[in-house]
């Protein structure tokens, strides 16, 4: 089969929609596995440190306030998960991985009907995804 411009713009959806759930499915997992949890830790401890350290410090007088509107502050330290790559390498790597299989089945598919592929061969192959 001669592979068209329009056949092979066919092909590039079908498979970028494979792959881009298999992506988004990866990178909920990593949401769940790491980024979320983590969060819950440190906004645990942070909240628990941020009330230890008012008791100390209002046991001494002491109240720090905003430089700008004077008000007391309400939290005296604040921390993200988001400014921290947490094994954030390993969601990477793995949309990476996803990425160059991608690539490479729309290369595998459309070489093979350059080489004389058929329809029914194609709607196989993308079924197989």
């Amino acid at each position: 089969m001669k592979v068209s411009k329009i056949i092979k713009d066919y092909v590039t959806e079908q498979v970028r929609v494979v792959y881009d759930s298999r992506i988004d499915k990866a990178v909920e997992e990593y949401e769940q596995n790491y980024s979320r949890p983590t969060q819950e830790i440190i906004e645990r401890c942070v909240a628990s440190f941020n009330r230890q350290l008012k008791e100390e410090l209002s046991s001494k007088g002491i109240i720090l306030t905003d430089r700008h509107t004077n008000e007391p502050l309400k939290e005296l330290v604040a921390i993200s998960v988001y400014s921290y790559g947490i094994n954030g390498k390993v969601v990477n790597e793995e949309i990476s991985k996803l990425n160059k299989e991608r690539d490479n089945k729309i290369k595998e598919i459309l070489v093979t009907l350059e080489l004389g592929g058929t329809k029914e061969q194609l709607d196989e192959m993308l079924r197989n995804l």
